[in-house]
């Protein structure tokens, strides 16, 4: 539903589904034979593929809700939680000339001087870099937290039964 949002506080990012999703989306953009699938990438439908039991199967550039072999593992794990491990395993190994490769395919400069900080706050460098600001959070808000004006109707009521319709809670 787009209503939840992962993040560090100590490491200083956030991130949603939709957010990552336009991640992947900017990746095609610096590629030319990628043009026509970028007009044809859908940020929504791809983000919803990121969660629950839904595997990307890379030979047929497919989404299925099986495991297509026994070294499957779902696109969250695959597309998420896997590029954000490489971050962190490259900054916490230490090897700056293995880190900057890592960071320029990802478009990711940093001055010689950021590389050789301390870990902790080059990885939190790195990652508010790799994640900016916090558009994962702002997203969730805009989309899911009702304006003053439509809460004030809510809550201003006969009667207090909550009833959910369109993936909203409404009083009546």
């Amino acid at each position: 539903m787009g209503n939840v949002c992962f993040a560090s506080g100590m490491m200083g990012w956030c991130f949603s589904l939709k957010s990552f999703a336009k991640k992947y989306a900017e990746q095609y953009q610096g590629i030319p034979d990628q043009i026509d699938k970028l007009a044809s990438f859908d940020i929504n439908e791809f983000a919803k593929r990121l969660w629950g039991d839904v595997y990307f199967n890379p030979e047929t550039r497919s989404f299925k809700g099986a495991p297509y072999s026994d070294e499957s593992t779902r696109t969250f794990v695959q597309f998420i939680l896997e590029p954000i491990y490489k971050i962190y395993a490259e900054v916490v190994g230490e090897d700056i000339d293995s880190l900057r490769e890592t960071l320029e395919s990802l478009s990711i400069y940093l001055k010689p001087s950021v590389l050789k900080m301390d870990v902790k706050p080059l990885l939190r460098t790195v990652l508010q870099a790799f994640f900016g600001s916090a558009v994962g959070l702002a997203d969730m808000l805009v989309h899911h937290v009702p304006s003053p004006v439509e809460n004030a109707e809510l809550k201003v009521c006969d009667s207090q039964k909550l009833i959910f319709k369109d993936g909203k809670y409404l009083y009546w």
